[in-house]
């Protein structure tokens, strides 16, 4: 099941926010077949996109895209963080994608503010 979210006009500015604010998104399950859509749309390789082959990758089964991921956490981000005033797109420095995601994974996103500078 895809959620869209609506744009809505963000109206929390810089001085609004504290350090140690922490929000958390609802959950959501990743499904096989928005894995095999995304994947043969957007990175076609036989381990996103064909549960038999996938069988003999180092994962075992299909996995997620990491482009798929990264958008699955974009769109749960805007859940709990639309109603920041914010620059973004300027850069992830050390990004790591720690453990792959498949069919059946429960997901959700947390977001926590570390410090703040202007």
């Amino acid at each position: 099941m895809t959620k869209t979210y609506a744009a809505a006009r963000p109206h929390r500015r810089f001085e609004d926010l504290t350090v140690g604010e922490s929000r958390r998104s609802t959950s959501r399950t990743v499904t096989l077949q928005e894995i095999v859509e995304f994947a043969r749309q957007y990175d076609p390789q036989w381990f996103h996109t064909d549960p038999e082959s996938a069988k003999q990758s180092v994962f075992g089964e299909v996995v997620a895209s990491g482009i798929h991921v990264l958008a699955l956490w974009r769109q749960m981000d805007h859940e709990i963080n639309s109603d920041i005033d914010w620059v973004c797109g300027i850069g992830w420095d050390e990004l790591r994608l720690k453990r792959a995601i498949r069919a059946g994974d429960t997901i959700h996103v947390t977001s926590r503010i570390v410090s703040l500078r202007v």
